[in-house]
């Protein structure tokens, strides 16, 4: 892992899947309310993923 993926990363992924405050995102004049369930640190990209960690470590995979 990166240092700085880890350092910068951690702590605004972790409020962003509920360990903190939830994330939202104004579009226009839509608002969307961003959920993610888990996030992967690949080198020093922080990954968010929406439901569960499975997919994100597929992408990691496939890039490796």
């Amino acid at each position: 892992l990166n240092e700085a993926g880890v350092e910068h990363g951690v702590g605004p992924a972790d409020e962003l899947i509920g360990r903190g405050k939830v994330g939202r995102a104004a579009v226009g004049i839509t608002v969307l309310t961003v959920d993610y369930g888990a996030y992967a640190i690949a080198g020093n990209v922080v990954m968010m993923c929406e439901s569960e960690l499975a997919p994100c470590e597929t992408l990691i995979d496939a890039l490796e």
